[in-house]
């Protein structure tokens, strides 16, 4: 009986050590991680492998408000879910987290679902954004000569393939006519989700062939981020992270560490297209440097011109326009923007209502981070800080 029971034991453990190494064996592949991962959630980011993003010792703090301005909020009851009040409306539709800025002072902040300010939210497509602001800086350096330059004058590899004739800005305003696959019912061969759950990122977009001539059409999708981070390592002779701890992270002063996820231990290479965690705050500081054309306590960080350029509406090219059928928003280099009757506002957007809206107008800052966009719809939610950014009071 007892050696029955050994037995027993030692094989149970057996197998169990084989479903352990057949595991992580399999997820260092892409049909592998389909069977294993079956797609990625919300917290989908850890199961990837990670680069920190160190912050700087010294540390840059928002002044806040000493009275809360929620009653300045006048929402469109009838266009919104049934609410008591505006944090109900927020915490009942999966908001966990939301910062509202007012000429460079913190006037509403709160975090819901038991979360807090330390609170890692995952950037998921605002990831873009950060990446947009990177290129910039790189630009301005002179590390990238500029947004006309080809692809192929950074990544000599394409030119055997037929990606060679789109230049960086094709790839910013997603005009490259870069073949996609759209990932209806997340099917496992859409172009999104091989990026997503690819080991390699690297090796996959320079398989990439083109669907039509670049500059003609907008089209989203998540491998153009890849082929823009391969030219700003290759540029910068640095890794992504590296890049946004030295440019972004440590020059701001956040007041967290931030990371990047990477496709695989072995390929080590950051998921631009959405691999970005940080916390809200620090999400904020990014906006206020936008709000304040590139300037962060009397430094020029990334030039006026680049956050000109790269946020506002280019009325010029008609397929970057009223997307989506909605009038008045835009796309722009890795940012969304809503066009109003005096002034344009930048939106970094992420996948779960991730929102980092910037209003020049009203000189506002706001970042809200979700598990979800609850039962407000995607327009709503716009419109919803549109309202709020025209309607708080000076911060006195």
């Amino acid at each position: 009986m007892v050696q029955s029971c050994f037995q027993r034991k030692t094989r149970i453990s057996i197998v169990l050590i084989a479903i352990l190494l057949f595991s992580s064996s399999c997820t260092s592949t892409y049909s592998g991680r389909l069977i294993i991962w079956n797609f990625n959630g919300y917290d989908g980011y850890k199961k990837y492998p990670i680069q920190q993003v160190q912050n700087s010792s010294t540390t840059h703090k928002f002044e806040k408000s000493e009275k809360s301005l929620l009653s300045s909020f006048k929402l469109h009851d009838g266009e919104l879910p049934p609410h008591k009040n505006f944090e109900e409306l927020l915490k009942d539709n999966e908001t966990t987290s939301f910062i509202v800025i007012k000429n460079n002072t913190i006037c509403y902040e709160r975090y819901f679902h038991g979360t807090f300010r330390d609170s890692i939210r995952p950037a998921f497509s605002v990831s873009k954004s950060v990446l947009s602001l990177l290129i910039g800086i790189a630009i301005d350096e002179g590390e990238i000569n500029g947004i006309n330059d080809l692809i192929s004058d950074y990544l000599p590899e394409l030119k055997e393939n037929e990606l060679f004739p789109i230049t960086i800005q094709q790839l910013l305003t997603m005009s490259s006519g870069i073949e996609h696959c759209q990932s209806y019912g997340f099917l496992p061969w859409g172009s999104d989700i091989r990026v997503g759950m690819s080991p390699d990122v690297q090796g996959l977009v320079l398989s990439l062939k083109s669907e039509e001539k670049p500059g003609r059409s907008f089209l989203y999708h998540n491998q153009v981020p890849i082929l823009l981070a391969m030219i700003l390592k290759r540029a910068t002779g640095k890794t992504i992270s590296q890049y946004t701890e030295e440019k972004l992270w440590k020059r701001l002063g956040m007041e967290y560490s931030a990371f990047w996820i990477l496709d695989s231990r072995e390929a080590k290479f950051e998921k631009t297209d959405g691999g970005f965690n940080a916390r809200s705050i620090d999400y904020a500081k990014l906006g206020q440097l936008v709000l304040n054309q590139g300037q962060w306590h009397g430094k020029q960080i990334i030039s006026k011109n680049w956050i000109k350029e790269s946020t506002s509406p280019d009325f010029s090219k008609k397929h970057l326009l009223n997307l989506y059928n909605r009038k008045g928003l835009y796309y722009k280099y890795l940012w969304w923007g809503v066009v109003t009757n005096t002034a344009y506002a930048p939106i970094a957007d992420g996948r779960y209502g991730q929102f980092l809206f910037v209003d020049h107008e009203s000189d506002v800052v706001i970042v809200r981070n979700g598990t979800g966009m609850g039962k407000i719809s995607h327009k709503q939610w716009y419109g919803l800080l549109m309202d709020i950014a025209r309607q708080i009071k000076t911060v006195n």
